[in-house]
């Protein structure tokens, strides 16, 4: 059983939902080379995320929106998934 209260919302509540439901979830500030095939990027982006493990890759969950033209940045040969809750 997983409870909510009226006033959970946002981080703490999606973070309390996975760890009820037994995955493992923590939260950090990510950071991502840009572009990743160069030794020296030209620029990093760093965003705070919660993040957990699918099928051995990351499943980053983010409360804001990233431009559909940057998205491949961050899910390109790495791997993973954004999700925006």
């Amino acid at each position: 059983m997983i409870l909510i209260g009226e006033q959970d919302q946002g981080r703490p509540l999606i973070e309390n939902m996975l760890q009820g439901l037994g995955i493992p979830v923590s939260f950090g500030l990510f950071s991502f080379p840009i572009p990743e095939e160069r030794t020296r990027p030209r620029f990093t982006a760093s965003f705070s995320a919660l993040r957990t493990m699918k099928e051995g890759e990351p499943v980053y969950l983010i409360d804001f929106d990233i431009p559909p033209p940057i998205l491949p940045f961050f899910t390109g040969p790495q791997g993973g998934s954004i999700v925006r809750y």
